[in-house]
């Protein structure tokens, strides 16, 4: 608990909630008494004489409750101070009378939140006040971040039939952006906006490609407890979802948004395919009635009532424009949109046999394979090269991609005819990555020598050459640390974390170059320590409102069990290679997606890391939340700072307690689990417990 001074009248209370038992609390509790301490944060004392702040807040914190709820109601046993929270104990007759008098003094202070706990271990806290967000800049006209001219804006982005939706899109992204730096409101606040979502959607679906599909399904999710009653939400949702090839859940919100507004048309067609697509042939003339009854006579619902009937299937079923003239022309093979259109409808449905050949010919799941998020990505092994292997697509799209033509691309890797290649007037370069389009166009990434030179060439399906050539040459360098940044990040790392001998360098750094250093095992640290060094290069996007606190630049840092395979050899295996896999995807997505990473952030991967595991997302902290005693910060010769975080991998069922929670919240839930990393650890939400224990500085969370 990091405490540095305290004293408590009942020793026994503290002595037993430090080793994990509760003989004492439970005397207590079984003569109708309880047991607790209140807990707050110190970080807003920060006067001259801090020490005796904090004491004078604890004494008119205790002196307000006796005021409050009375002698009789309450007796303090005592209190500490540590390094990050302030304490104070009691044992309470009359529990209610307390906490709620606590709770009243605690909102009249300037404290971000505070929580009271019961001296168990195996049980939560309970929130007496909760960190609040800054009130949003809410339109009452629209009831939402955007004003009534902003979506007249949006409006004209559309004409009825074609629209401008990346136009649309850009707008959205933008005034995102702005809000934020202007402090208008939060990202988190932005994606909570119904209005926004549905607007984001709008264009996302409009744009008709899987890798926009795939962001509408990402962005939408927030905003679901706004939704109540809007069931063009739960339509493009829906849509969304049915073509990330996620059908069951797409079925689900599908019916969930017929529920919440029936008079919704739109909602009815989107339930008549799926439940089509299910077996439901009666439920979908069902929806389709209930459909023409709001829409009669429309063009979509008495097509897809003849195709209900005739048994047609979901991709067939979408293979239509709303609009009956350019319905017309897609269906007689002369729009010239129709391969865009058919590359979306392949990541509906997987085509099992074809996912199975794929499976057979490349073996991914040796490789590190992470799939459908978005795309589906592994290391690939070319004449004893490792080579990192894209698929721009999901497994539905993967699946249709054809055997003969994957057998092909497979023989070329294998034959090593594209290892090695020399631009004209350049150097050699060493195959590194492999990118692989829907439209089988392929593009191959070389590795020059010297410090991240790179070329990039380009080849038609038959595997002829383009006459693209893409070279760093041609494009601003990667950002990196300037040599004396470089030796303060280095020695940092080896005062925080320990010695390091073994570093994995990157090879293609088109923005960053990331080399992740391996602290190995010690006495003090029985657990390998991975940690990145090269991301704070790049100053990420922070909001303006958080600018005092310097948070531009991170670093991340992951543990391992001392058992942990780290050779060459068993990095070639998903099994343990996917660590690294996860500090380089975070140490991109600021640069990826124009944002920034901090405490509390999560990445949701969609799908587990490894076949080993159902971890699949992963948790920033600050390291004097879990792990560190100091070293949180580098400060580099510039007086820039760069902050350290760790990686907490979390199961998807926490992510989603995050969400609906916070950070602190999920921490607490965590308590007891160790920081470092399990394949097959407990899983905080379902191993039984109420909550947990407050969050300390122990090497567990």
């Amino acid at each position: 608990m990091y405490v540095y001074a305290g004293a408590c009248r009942l020793p026994v209370l503290i002595n037993d909630y430090l080793s994990a038992r509760s003989d004492a609390v439970d005397e207590y509790h079984r003569d109708g008494i309880a047991a607790g301490f209140l807990c707050y944060p110190l970080d807003g004392f920060t006067e001259e004489e801090r020490s005796k702040a904090i004491l004078d807040f604890r004494d008119d914190l205790r002196d307000a409750i006796l005021r409050e709820a009375g002698a009789e109601a309450v007796t303090f046993l005592g209190g500490a101070t540590g390094l990050y929270y302030g304490y104070l104990d009691f044992i309470a007759w009359d529990l209610p009378a307390v906490l709620t008098a606590a709770q009243a003094f605690f909102e009249g202070s300037n404290l971000p939140y505070a929580h009271f706990h019961a001296f168990r271990r195996d049980v939560g806290g309970v929130p007496l006040l909760d960190e609040a967000e800054p009130e949003p800049d809410i339109h009452e006209e629209t009831g939402s971040l955007l004003s009534a001219e902003d979506i007249e804006t949006l409006e004209s982005y559309d004409d009825g039939i074609s629209g401008y939706f990346w136009r649309m899109l850009q707008w959205l992204e933008d005034f995102i952006k702005t809000g934020i730096e202007e402090g208008r409101f939060t990202e988190k606040q932005a994606h909570q906006d119904l209005q926004i979502a549905l607007w984001y959607a709008f264009a996302c679906l409009n744009l008709d490609d899987y890798i926009h599909y795939y962001q509408a399904a990402q962005w939408m999710k927030d905003s679901e407890k706004n939704a109540t009653g809007c069931a063009t939400w739960y339509y493009r949702y829906s849509v969304a979802l049915m073509y990330c090839s996620r059908l069951e859940e797409a079925l689900n919100y599908a019916e969930k948004g017929a529920q919440e507004e029936p008079d919704y048309p739109w909602i009815w067609l989107q339930l008549g395919k799926l439940r089509a697509h299910f077996g439901d042939k009666a439920g979908a003339l069902g929806a389709v009635k209930q459909g023409l009854k709001l829409e009669p006579g429309d063009y979509e619902f008495l097509t897809l009532q003849q195709e209900i009937e005739s048994g047609a299937t979901l991709e067939q079923m979408e293979y239509h424009w709303i609009n009956p003239d350019a319905d017309q022309t897609l269906q007689q093979g002369l729009d010239e949109d129709a391969d865009g259109k058919q590359y979306a409808l392949a990541c509906i449905r997987v085509d099992k046999a074809g996912l199975a050949e794929f499976y057979e010919l490349f073996h991914p799941e040796k490789y590190g394979y992470e799939k459908n998020s978005p795309c589906c990505e592994f290391r690939y092994m070319v004449k004893e090269h490792l080579v990192d292997l894209s698929f721009r697509m999901n497994e539905a799209g993967l699946s249709k991609m054809g055997t003969d033509w994957l057998r092909q691309l497979k023989e070329r890797l294998d034959s090593g005819e594209w290892l090695l290649h020399t631009p004209e007037g350049e150097s050699e370069g060493t195959l590194v990555a492999v990118f692989v389009e829907q439209n089988r166009r392929t593009s191959l990434v070389y590795q020059q020598p010297g410090d991240d030179q790179y070329f990039q060439i380009f080849l038609n399906p038959d595997g002829t050459k383009a006459d693209a050539i893409w070279s760093s040459a041609d494009r601003r360098e990667p950002e990196v640390y300037s040599e004396d940044e470089m030796s303060a990040i280095e020695q940092h790392i080896k005062n925080t974390f320990g010695e390091f001998e073994n570093v994995f360098h990157e090879l293609v750094s088109p923005d960053i170059h990331v080399d992740i250093c391996i602290v190995p095992p010690s006495e003090e640290r029985g657990y390998y320590t991975l940690v990145t060094m090269g991301m704070g290069a790049h100053r990420m996007n922070v909001p303006k409102e958080l600018e005092e606190y310097k948070l531009e630049r991170a670093e991340l840092a992951i543990a391992l069990p001392p058992d942990w395979k780290l050779d060459e050899e068993s990095l070639k295996d998903e099994r343990w290679y996917w660590p690294i896999g996860l500090l380089k995807v975070l140490a991109r997505l600021p640069i990826s997606n124009d944002t920034w990473l901090g405490f509390g952030h999560t990445m949701d991967k969609q799908s587990p890391f490894a076949e080993n595991t159902a971890l699949c997302g992963a948790l920033l902290v600050g390291p004097k939340d879990v792990v560190w005693n100091g070293g949180e910060v580098c400060t580099l010769p510039s007086g820039e700072e760069v902050n350290f975080y760790q990686v907490i991998p979390l199961y998807h069922n926490e992510i989603e307690y995050k969400m609906e929670h916070d950070a602190d919240a999920l921490l607490e839930k965590m308590a007891g689990i160790s920081f470092v990393v399990n394949p097959t650890r407990q899983n905080a939400i379902t191993r039984g417990t109420l909550a947990t224990e407050e969050f300390t500085d122990d090497i567990t969370i």
